[in-house]
């Protein structure tokens, strides 16, 4: 074996620098830039986060408990000598401790500061296998640690956080910098605290599965790929031929690169990418288009019916073409989308997904680079050109090897209808939605904002009043002696540096009758309503007075969509916050929201009769099951919220303890509750232990419309992971049957407006919901086509739905609200009134 310091005796002092201060870490260790250990002939290389006390010691990796329980557990359970078979290293040099000196995990800055000294010790040592131990090692391995996120203003904001380890975990990845293959895994810390804490040999199995692989692969032959050409088109004569390539081929990668920033009315395109093949891609300066007069064919091309488009995140080509009022597409191929539906559990983004799918990952680094160099946020047109073509020419090559591989995992597992009937088709609603924007009551939303400020101030001052004094509002410590020494109130609990004041104390005390407590509650739901709602509604409307917001459909694990810039799926069902958007000049929103989806879904899967028999009837389900439940035809109103509570409780996997705290009852009381919920409804237990059993057995659920949730912690034999993913195992088919019915309602009514060539336009889409901006005129007709697309039964869920529409002016008019309630308590309601 040949030791730390028989090699640092011969080898260059980059890969051990003792002399090194790029950190100030650098100051306070034993020993600085502690080299790896192991014999030079090893074709495995392992790389842990960082030394650690004892490292820092003696100087030499992998020897502290952790080490030892590597060297003494992990590696012999794989047959690996650690003699004879293993280089180890760290990923950062010296010891990371904190104010207590304790070990911390290091920064993306210190993992780049030492990053030459992992590269030349990795080209010195030329191992077949890398196994990246941790979050940190497999950052700074593929190169993750230069991204960061810069504001407007061009300064960094936040660093890159090191993290993700669960998701890469076990993928085996070619490294094109390196030459030998990457394999990310879990540290052995995380496996050694479960080891003892729990008995369990979860994480070891797959810390052990991984290292097994890795000297299975050591003992083969390196592969030999070749790099994609990525062409500079430079003539129109060339251009003509790529665009002619494109058009024979049938179907092509496309991708843009833009110029600006924030908003999509606001960038401009500074080129393209082309790719039909994964040996070769195109980039063409957009300006190089116009001036060579190929724009219109290019249109031609990617708005071509006859042809296949692949993109990854299309709907923000989709975006800039819409408001550069440039022809696009209708139909094409996302394989964000197929991303996402081929693992849910992984990263969607197009440069993790080319470690994983293709052999050259890392292409984008450069740009990182440069980007965190000069702060550049999103501005694609301060890239030089040397550095953002090869680099827009391998996303469309990226984009055209993901889809040859994704769709045929589709297939296999029967989900590529969902994907091509169901997900595209609704993407390019969203799509237009996003586009049509939704109109936002100005005038409004600034009484809205200055009354609540009013209120703010208002609420401040009573509450000094009520306490006698006035102190720091937002100080725990202060506020905690004010309610529980001074005023005298029962805590709800404690925390190590005393009684807690969260949201649920501040709750609590208010149900004694603390009127301190309710004034704080008051204060806190007027400080989040108006620094988030009505702030967002402030402040990102356009000039054209809409809000124009992006859906994402791969943002939730179950298929749900969200959306953001504004985020209106999180505005309250509070009349005030919702009456903010509203219908254009001579038009009314119609509002089509389907009622009790995920229970629709829940009786066609489990078959169910009680539940078949409210929606085949039109009744109310939660009434229904109080009935069955309680065996009684007239249950209270009190009985049908406990049915109504426990119907969600079994839908999104509450336990007894959190029906029991949503009720205001013990826990013996909500335990008695589910067991007879369960002996009325049978066929739902025997539903949900199947979905239990299956992830347990299989690691995975699937929905009616062959959507998988993979929940590999199922297999575990850790109890709380494994109750964690058998909730999730039981709510994931039901929300995902239940956003996938809506989609195909809205993608129904979408076409019905369009076969009748209606004015009326979907404005926005709240999960199981449509929002028609109507012209007068036709509202009529929206209604009824609208309840047609929604309740017309889908093959695989053969349930009457029941719809709820609503006509009115503003968004949720008819709601209740908290908001006006405080204010009017203050006496400002007069003051919302134009």
């Amino acid at each position: 074996m040949v030791t730390t310091v028989a090699r640092r005796a011969s080898e260059s002092s980059i890969i051990y620098n003792p002399d090194c201060e790029k950190c100030n870490i650098s100051k306070k260790v034993s020993h600085v830039c502690i080299a790896g250990d192991g014999p030079d002939y090893a074709k495995v290389m392992l790389v842990g986060e960082a030394p650690g006390e004892q490292e820092d010691r003696y100087e030499i990796p992998f020897v502290g408990p952790i080490g030892q329980f590597l060297r003494d557990k992990l590696l012999p359970a794989a047959g690996i000598d650690q003699d004879e078979d293993v280089y180890m290293g760290n990923a950062a040099r010296c010891w990371p401790k904190n104010t207590k000196n304790k070990s911390r995990s290091p920064s993306a800055v210190e993992l780049r500061n030492c990053r030459e000294y992992l590269e030349a010790e990795i080209r010195w040592l030329k191992p077949k296998v890398i196994v990246s131990m941790g979050n940190a090692p497999t950052a700074s391995i593929l190169n993750m640690i230069y991204k960061a996120t810069v504001d407007d203003e061009g300064k960094i904001s936040k660093e890159g956080k090191v993290s993700g380890i669960t998701r890469w975990r076990g993928k085996q990845i070619w490294h094109r910098e390196f030459g030998c293959w990457i394999i990310p895994t879990f540290h052995p810390s995380y496996a050694s605290r479960q080891y003892s804490d729990y008995d369990s040999l979860f994480v070891f199995n797959q810390i052990v599965e991984d290292l097994e692989k890795a000297m299975y692969l050591a003992s083969k032959p390196l592969p030999k790929f070749k790099m994609p050409k990525a062409v500079v088109v430079d003539s129109k004569g060339q251009a003509v031929s790529v665009l002619n390539e494109m058009w024979l081929a049938g179907i092509f990668a496309f991708d843009i690169e833009t110029g600006g920033k924030g908003r999509a009315k606001d960038k401009w395109i500074t080129g393209c990418s082309f790719a039909c093949s994964a040996t070769r891609g195109y980039y063409i300066v957009w300006d190089d288009l116009r001036e060579w007069g190929l724009i219109d064919a290019l249109i031609r091309l990617v708005s071509s019916k006859k042809h296949t488009k692949i993109m990854h995140n299309g709907a923000y080509e989709k975006k800039i073409f819409d408001f550069q009022e440039m022809l696009f597409w209708d139909k094409y191929k996302d394989t964000m989308i197929e991303a996402h539906m081929v693992d849910e559990n992984f990263g969607k983004g197009l440069k993790d997904l080319s470690w994983v799918y293709t052999k050259f990952g890392g292409y984008d680094i450069e740009l990182d680079k440069y980007k965190l160099k000069y702060k550049i946020k999103d501005d694609y047109s301060l890239i030089p050109l040397t550095i953002l073509s090869p680099y827009g020419a391998l996303d469309a090559v990226v984009s055209y090897i993901l889809h040859s591989k994704l769709e045929p995992i589709l297939a296999e597992e029967g989900s590529l209808p969902t994907f091509d009937r169901i997900m595209m088709p609704v993407r390019r609603v969203m799509s237009e939605a996003e586009f049509n924007g939704f109109r936002v009551d100005k005038p409004y939303v600034e009484r809205l904002h200055e009354v609540c400020d009013t209120a703010f101030a208002l609420i401040e001052h009573k509450i000094y009043e009520t306490a006698g004094k006035e102190f720091n509002i937002n100080s725990n410590p202060q506020l905690s002696k004010i309610l529980y020494h001074d005023l005298g109130y029962k805590p709800l609990k404690k925390t190590k540096t005393g009684y807690s004041v969260d949201g649920e104390s501040i709750q609590f005390v208010a149900d004694q009758g603390g009127e301190l407590a309710s004034l704080l509650a008051d204060r806190a739901y007027i400080k989040t309503m108006n620094g988030t709602h009505i702030s967002q509604a402030f402040k990102l409307y356009w000039e054209d007075g809409r809000v124009h917001t992006s859906y994402n459909m791969t943002g939730a694990v179950t298929g749900r969509t969200s959306c953001f810039q504004p985020s209106l799926h999180n505005v309250p069902r509070d009349r005030l916050l919702r009456t903010m958007y509203i219908a254009s000049v001579g038009c009314l929103l119609v509002d089509d929201d389907l009622r009790s989806a995920e229970f629709a879904y829940l009786a066609a899967v489990s078959g169910e009769e009680t539940f078949l028999r409210a929606f085949a009837e039109g009744l109310d389900i939660h009434m229904e099951t109080a009935k069955t439940v309680e065996r009684k035809n007239n249950p209270t109103a009190e009985e049908r919220e406990y049915a109504k509570s426990t119907n969600f409780a079994i839908v999104f996997g509450m336990t007894s303890y959190g029906l029991a705290k949503r009720l205001g009852i013990s826990v013996e009381e909500a335990e008695d509750f589910i067991e007879r919920y369960f002996e009325s409804l049978p066929k739902i237990k025997v539903y949900l232990d199947r979905c239990r059993e299956q992830v347990k057995t299989q690691g995975y659920v699937q929905s009616l419309f062959r959507y998988r949730r993979r929940l590999p912690w199922g297999l575990s034999d850790i109890e709380y992971e494994v109750a964690r993913a058998e909730r999730q195992g039981m709510n994931s088919p039901v929300q995902n049957g239940a956003a996938l019915y809506t989609y195909i309602g809205l993608y129904r009514l979408w076409k019905l407006l369009k076969k009748y060539r209606l004015k009326a336009k979907i404005v926005h889409t709240v999960h199981d919901c449509a929002i028609t901006d109507t012209p007068r005129p036709e509202v009529k007709t929206v209604r009824e086509l609208a309840i047609k697309a929604f309740t017309q039964p889908v093959k695989v869920i053969p349930v009457q739905m029941q719809v709820e529409d609503a006509v009115s002016r503003a968004w949720g008019q008819n709601n209740e609200s908290r908001l006006y309630d405080i204010i009017k308590g203050l006496g400002l309601e007069k003051k919302l009134v134009a």
